[in-house]
């Protein structure tokens, strides 16, 4: 396999390709060495053609020149579409400890990536990421910076209108993850920044979203200034408009 440390990236990059690299090293390893049936998978097959195409473009790197623009944006997206897949690995393998290692690894990556302005195509790390997070959390103030964390994320994402680009479920999931989010943060103006991505980039969706978050607000009994928000979304979005 090829080092990344041998290659003039950023040193973000390099720390999650490195930690992406060695662990497929360390799956199909063990899977060879116990003669495991997954490393037959249309999953592995996809790790390993994904994996060949980084290492040839790590290959091709010259050692003695920076890295320009273009190279480090093609190769972090090449990163993370091996990741994409190791991760799916490891769970079918039952190492969801590290699976959850390597998509936070991913994420973190696509924050560095996002503030250097470099184009995201894989978004699935992120989706898995704050919805785990927020799953494993009542905290306000934690939900709150969860929120605030991917929202750079969710300002550079561009509507799907075709729903059967392979894109938009994933797409579709990272938005309802914000909206959700940001309700539970309690923070009215987080939630209707959450809401407002929804209806903007899911005209199709939000209709039930909403009602469907309408009849949350009996159930969890949320506190008024949050239902306020939801009631105007809902007569806004949600009902028929009749003329009078």
């Amino acid at each position: 396999m090829v080092n990344p440390l041998n290659t003039p990236l950023p040193e973000y990059l390099q720390f999650f390709l490195n930690n992406t690299l060695q662990y497929t090293k360390f799956l199909f390893d063990r899977c060879k060495e116990q003669d495991d049936s997954t490393i037959k998978t249309e999953t592995a097959k996809r790790l390993r053609y994904a994996l060949r195409a980084l290492e040839g473009s790590l290959a091709a790197i010259n050692p003695l020149e920076s890295a320009d623009k273009n190279t480090v944006e093609f190769i972090s997206n090449q990163g993370l579409l091996v990741e994409l897949q190791l991760a799916q690995m490891l769970r079918i393998q039952g190492f969801e400890e590290q699976a959850q290692d390597m998509d936070q690894k991913a994420y973190q990556c696509i924050l560095q990536m996002n503030e250097n302005k470099l184009n995201i195509h894989v978004f699935q790390p992120v989706v898995n990421v704050i919805s785990y997070r927020a799953n494993h959390t009542q905290d306000n103030k934690k939900l709150i910076n969860i929120f605030n964390e991917v929202s750079p994320l969710i300002q550079v994402l561009s509507p799907i209108d075709d729903k059967t680009n392979a894109k938009y479920d994933v797409h579709k999931l990272l938005i309802f993850n914000y909206a959700i989010i940001g309700t539970r943060t309690l923070d009215p103006a987080l939630m209707t920044k959450g809401l407002n991505i929804l209806v903007k980039h899911l005209p199709d969706e939000r209709k039930t979203f909403i009602e469907q978050g309408m009849a949350q607000m009996d159930i969890i009994d949320y506190p008024q200034p949050i239902r306020d928000v939801m009631e105007t979304f809902y007569l806004q979005y949600a009902t028929s408009k009749v003329l009078h």
